[in-house]
């Protein structure tokens, strides 16, 4: 038989489609035949060509996807399913014929460790396969699952330690006795709990074998979820090749390994909980305990010695009696003026329901003592300035149980017998405006008595005084104006005084309506995108604090050798020093990120001796969401228990399940003992253990009497604050009320009270977030340190530096890239990634704010100026606009209804307001579901080409936003139907957005005219059709086509030789022509819809105005609204009448009055 030509055999066999493997890799992919397979696939799949990449980049991309898709990687696995649901009939035939037969030349492969495989591949293939099962979102939701299946041994084990807290809590108040219930007694009391629930967490073995079984439950659950997980991705892997034709049903072998090797999650819940440890992070409060042993007992006999009997006489010897004299008629004299002041604001209160009759006469006697203690701060002093100033020895303590008052007492015993009357001529002026108070008549001598006591259960007046000896004490101790007595506001009295459970109508109606508001946001972010957004968000602050950190160090080092030039020996040790515990602090970092679970225990256990601290770090989740039960949780107050309803107990499983608080408390622990570790090196020159193990440590943590604490309370405030800025969680209401009158600071509070206002609070729920990425970009561009050293405020400078320079730095790098990005056609906020998927970083902040501002330097770089349309984009992210575009349509609705008050047209004003109305139903509705997005999402990937992404204008849009987080789950239900939405710049409509569910928002492939779109800094939306929702969903249909073709002509005629501004102008043309080219088919077509979407969009866009197309649609007894409820006939009816100039003239005398 003699030899067959190429030709014969491939008429005979057909065209061989796969190259056989040989040789490397990229030599075997780089083949003809194959190339041209994965060049098909890659363009139809990310719109990735040759024409903008090389072909090794082609390949490198087609392979990193390939093995992505093959190990069964959540986020490409669901979204290759969901492409190949994308379209319908030949298109969508197409579509899976291209990626089958990608699929067989990957599978078509020798191993990725053949011997025909480079040591480059080979690690190139580790490296892969590696990121691929460690960075999959799926672990993040199987730990979450592990840690709630898991909170039951959790809480048992909590459980026997908070037992061993109690029980030592009720041994100590019961030996303290009456001074349990004294400040002092109250600490005791909760500092012995503490070294209980410590010492059973470290030694009692029933705490151990509890804490065990929680290990294991969290390992078993995280891998049965995980390993569920496994078989449902390969099943999703297997459905894609299916429906690609390159395999014929299910191979159950394939899900059953999938099963054993979809154990990722538990591996890495056992080596999470294997590696606690490894960070060398002790639990500091046995640290402190020994501390406090070795100090006060080194204490005791010195303060036996340096005791004295204290003499009052001797004291008050060089006191000048006429300034207590002058001062005692001063006060008086402003007396009754002050009680009237104090009588009408208390009155106004009463009036305004913002108080009770029942605390009126405490709160009125709280005024006036203050007065007779701190006058009014301004033109008067109180007792305690007139004695300083007259020479008395400013007070501190005489013993433990020593109080100013009881000072002042022995003080105003040794005063000859007139000036005690003057001083009681005074009080008697003062108390002689009291109600029904039971200090009015007293004598002086008493009152200081009287307002020592610290009695338990003696009513709401001694409640008061209770809380007025501690700020008095401290007041009097510094020196100061008592600023921690008398700036309580009256609502802090009432608080004080009032029994929680008397309230008013008004303030429950307060507390139900805060709550609702808090639950709506904390259900809002109830996402595993969320979290993931989370979770990146911190780990690029984070990564930004690190940067920031090591530039100080540099900077710290230079200074150091500039100091040596200078010969000031001193600061450039210092300054030397600082560089090199800056340097060795990210090593600490990087134990304490990979030793999570002790790094968590380590700062919580710091925390149980620092409540403020504890209350101030946790006070509020990621983006400003309240958690007061979880604070709650982690106190250990003897006898109060914490009992949950139905829905708060959902909310808490949910909030587990998405791992919310987790990925909110680890991020916050890792920053926190981060900055604490970092302000400890560069305050003291020693690591935080090192710190923490000195025997004096207890002096700085818990001695509040000691200058050592003082210091140490600032730098554990700056840790707290670093740790929340780090996470986006700070609150700026505090900030507020501190700098009164600062416009900064007064908009800041503003922004973020709106959340809690109902409604407002809907559509603007994130102000705390918002504040928080403001300061952010400010932190890192040097605004907030030109700020500073405008206000006159103190600040590091070395510090606001090394954060500026490291945002530049950061925002020249992205630029390069993002100049790339530009000639590639993608939009400010998408990026490639290595696979070729194309995802939106919009949403991922701070990267999204750097990003925006990187892609305006692209456009100067390159067109010497910046796109209109960009500009708006970039004030609506980062600027104010950021924070009112939250508003969304609600803000349009606001707008409208503004205008027709200001009109006095009542119809439309009802209208708009009704809108207002339905706009808070659906956010609210859509608030309280986004938990179900992850299975609505499931839902309709599971419909396949069924699914349909809907266009939510149409029908009720109240009604349809309300669901758009259940409307796949609400459509099976209730077997509606839903009308597809359609894009002017895509051919089909968007697949399933599966990986929002993950964190990851895929961007369909840019076609050629999003491209045109991209280029110019255009929003893909903004093609100008303004028509009613039907007909514009009918008209995108038709208007694609158009538009790429003139597209395609634009980029093959010389469109990158264009200036922009003649790019924006071609565009604008291009779209003009499309329109016209659209509306000449409509006209003619023999289809009712399409005729009738025509004919709506003539009569929307005619040249007369809104408020006469009004007037002409209303003489027809219809609405623009209801112009598609009309026919054809009657459409093109109202557009004859449109284009008679009489109908017009006639219209205009009807409404004079001449018809």
């Amino acid at each position: 038989m003699g030899i067959i030509s190429q030709s014969e055999y491939d008429e005979m066999f057909g065209t061989k489609e796969v190259e056989e493997s040989s040789g490397s890799l990229m030599e075997t992919l780089g083949q003809e035949n194959n190339f041209n397979i994965i060049s098909d696939y890659m363009d139809d799949r990310f719109s990735m060509t040759e024409d903008d990449y090389s072909k090794k980049e082609l390949i490198d991309s087609f392979v990193n996807n390939m093995r992505k898709f093959n190990f069964g990687q959540s986020f490409v696995t669901a979204t290759e399913l969901s492409y190949l649901n994308k379209g319908e009939g030949n298109s969508l035939e197409k579509r899976r014929s291209v990626a089958g037969k990608a699929y067989n030349v990957f599978d078509s492969l020798d191993g990725a460790f053949s011997k025909d495989r480079t040591f480059g591949e080979k690690a190139d293939a580790v490296y892969d396969y590696s990121r691929a099962l460690i960075i999959d979102p799926v672990n993040i939701l199987s730990l979450g699952v592990g840690k709630l299946f898991a909170s039951g041994a959790t809480k048992i084990a909590t459980q026997i330690a908070k037992k061993a807290a109690i029980e030592a809590a009720e041994a100590s108040i019961k030996s303290l006795g009456k001074k349990a219930a004294t400040k002092q007694g109250q600490e005791e009391v909760a500092k012995q709990a503490r070294k209980a629930y410590t010492k059973k967490i470290l030694e009692d073995s029933s705490y151990k074998k509890a804490s065990n079984t929680a290990m294991r439950k969290e390992i078993v659950s995280t891998a049965v979820v995980d390993s569920a997980a496994g078989v449902g991705l390969e099943a999703m892997g297997q459905k894609a090749r299916m429906k690609a034709n390159v395999q014929e049903e299910y191979d159950p072998l394939a899900l059953f390994l999938s099963a054993a090797g979809g154990l990722g999650g538990g591996g890495l819940a056992f080596a999470l909980n294997k590696s606690k440890g490894t960070s060398n992070l002790p639990l500091y409060s046995t640290l402190v305990d020994r501390s406090e042993q070795v100090v006060l007992t080194s204490r005791k006999e010195a303060m036996e010695e340096a005791a004295k009997v204290f003499d009052a006489a001797k004291a008050i010897e060089a006191v000048d009696i006429k300034v207590i004299k002058d001062g005692a008629i001063k006060l008086s004299s402003f007396a009754e003026k002050w009680a009237e002041r104090t009588k009408e604001g208390l009155d106004l209160k009463i009036a305004n329901k913002e108080m009770d009759m029942d605390v009126y006469d405490a709160a009125h006697d709280f005024n006036l003592i203050n007065y007779f203690y701190f006058g009014d701060r301004k033109t008067v002093g109180g007792l305690k300035d007139i004695l300083y100033e007259s020479g008395v020895k400013q007070w501190t303590p005489r013993g433990d149980k020593d109080r100013f008052n009881l000072y002042l007492g022995d003080i105003y015993k040794e005063l000859d017998t007139s000036t005690k009357e003057t001083l009681q001529e005074a009080y008697d002026k003062i108390f002689d405006n009291a109600l029904d108070s039971e200090f009015k008549g007293m004598s002086v001598e008493n009152f200081l008595k009287r307002m020592s006591t610290e009695a338990k259960g003696a009513g709401q007046t001694l409640s008061l005084s209770r809380h007025l000896n501690a700020g008095l004490d401290d007041a009097a101790r510094s020196g100061s104006k008592g600023k921690e007595l008398s700036d309580l506001t009256s609502e802090q009295v009432v608080d004080i005084v009032l029994d929680p459970t008397k309230k008013g109508v008004w303030q429950n109606t307060k507390e139900f309506s805060s709550d609702f508001q808090k639950n709506f946001i904390k259900y809002l972010v109830m996402h595993p995108g969320t979290t993931a957004l989370n979770i990146k968000g911190w780990i690029q602050a984070s990564s930004m604090q690190s940067f920031s950190d090591m530039i100080q160090a540099t900077l710290y080092g230079g200074g150091s050798l500039i100091a040596d030039v200078a010969g000031n020996k001193t600061t450039a040790t210092a300054y030397r020093n600082k560089s090199k515990q800056l340097v060795k602090l990210q090593r600490q970092k990087f134990r304490n990120l990979l030793d999570p679970y002790a790094t968590y225990e380590a700062s919580m256990d710091y925390l149980t001796f620092r409540p403020e601290a504890r209350k101030e770090l946790f006070r509020y989740i990621y983006g400003g969401v309240e958690v007061d039960n979880v604070l709650k949780e982690l106190e250990l107050n003897p006898g109060e228990t914490l009992t949950k309803t139905g829905f708060e107990k959902l909310t808490n499983g949910l909030q587990t399940l998405y791992g919310v608080k987790v990925q909110d408390f680890l991020s916050k622990t890792q920053e926190f003992m981060y900055s604490l570790d970092k302000q400890v090196r560069l305050e003291y020159d020693m690591t935080l253990n090192d710190f923490m193990n000195q025997d004096n440590v207890w002096e700085y943590l818990s001695d509040a009497k000691s200058d050592s604490y003082k210091k140490f309370l600032k730098i554990e405030s700056t840790a707290v604050t670093d740790a929340l800025d780090n996470s986006f969680s700070r609150s700026f209401t505090d900030m507020a009320q501190a700098r009164k009158g600062n416009p900064v600071a007064l908009f800041a509070g503003a922004v973020e009270s709106m959340r809690l206002i109902p409604i407002v609070g809907a559509v603007a729920p994130f102000g705390q977030f918002f504040n928080n990425t403001l300061a952010f970009t400010a932190r890192h561009t040097g605004t907030t340190m030109l700020y500073r050293k405008a206000i006159g405020k103190e600040q590091d400078v070395f510090e606001g530096i090394s954060r500026a320079a490291a945002g530049w730095t950061a925002l020249g790098a992205i630029t390069y890239k993002e100049m790339d990005n530009l000639d590639k056609g993608l939009a400010w906020h998408e990026e490639r990634q290595s696979d070729g998927q194309i995802v939106s970083r919009q949403y991922d902040f701070p990267y999204s704010h750097f990003k925006i501002a990187a892609r305006i330097g692209a456009h100067v770089v390159r067109d010497g100026s910046v796109p209109n349309d960009l500009k708006k984009v970039f004030f609506e992210q980062v600027g104010v606009q950021g924070f009112i575009r939250n508003l969304g349509d609600q803000g349009q609705i606001l707008s409208d209804l503004a205008a027709n008050i200001v009109e006095l047209d009542g119809t439309e004003a009802g209208k708009r307001f009704g809108e207002l109305l339905g706009s808070a139903f659906s956010m609210y509705g859509s608030g309280f579901t986004r938990f179900a997005d992850p299975v609505n999402q499931a839902v309709g990937l599971y419909k396949g080409e069924d699914y349909i992404y809907a266009d939510k204008k149409q029908g009720s849009k109240a009604w349809n936003d309300s669901l758009r987080y259940v409307d796949q789950i609400f459509g099976e239900l209730a077997g509606t139907s839903q009308v597809e939405k359609k894009f002017p710049t895509q051919e089909d409509s968007p697949s399933t957005p599966i990986g929002r569910v993950l964190g990851f928002r895929a961007v369909e492939a840019p076609t050629t005219i999003e491209k045109i779109f991209n280029d110019v800094g255009r929003p893909n939306w903004k093609t100008n059709l303004y028509s009613t929702p039907e007909a514009v969903n009918i008209i995108n249909d038709y208007i694609f086509p158009y538009l790429e073709m003139w597209a395609d002509t634009m980029v093959a005629n010389n469109w990158d030789e264009l200036s922009l501004e003649q790019k924006e102008k071609s565009l604008n043309t291009a779209i003009s022509a499309a329109k016209k080219d659209v509306k000449e088919v409509l006209k003619v077509s023999q289809k009712d819809e399409p005729r009738k979407a025509g004919l709506i969009y003539e009569i929307t866009e005619s040249s007369v105005t809104k408020k006469e197309l009004k007037r002409y649609l209303e003489s027809f007894g219809t609405s623009e609204d209801k112009l598609w409820e009309l026919d054809a006939p009657q459409l093109e009816l109202i557009i004859s009448f449109l284009e008679d100039d009489s109908f017009r003239d006639r219209l205009l005398e009807t409404k004079v009055g001449l018809r």
